[in-house]
């Protein structure tokens, strides 16, 4: 699980150094495109990883 989760959030943030210069380069297609990704990570870490921090916190 750990490492399915470091490639998502290693894909978020290469999606968040990405979407400014698509922004100022005036590429929508591609800025909406690695919006889309973004929010895909963003999803699916929140389920996989942020709301079992609570839940592995009280494991120990």
């Amino acid at each position: 699980r750990d490492m399915v989760n470091v490639l998502v959030g290693t894909i978020a943030q290469t999606s968040l150094v990405i979407i400014p210069l698509y922004l100022i380069l005036h590429e929508n297609i591609s800025l909406l495109i690695s919006i889309g990704i973004l929010m895909g990570c963003v999803i699916i870490l929140k389920i996989n990883w942020w709301n079992k921090l609570d839940l592995d916190f009280h494991k120990t």
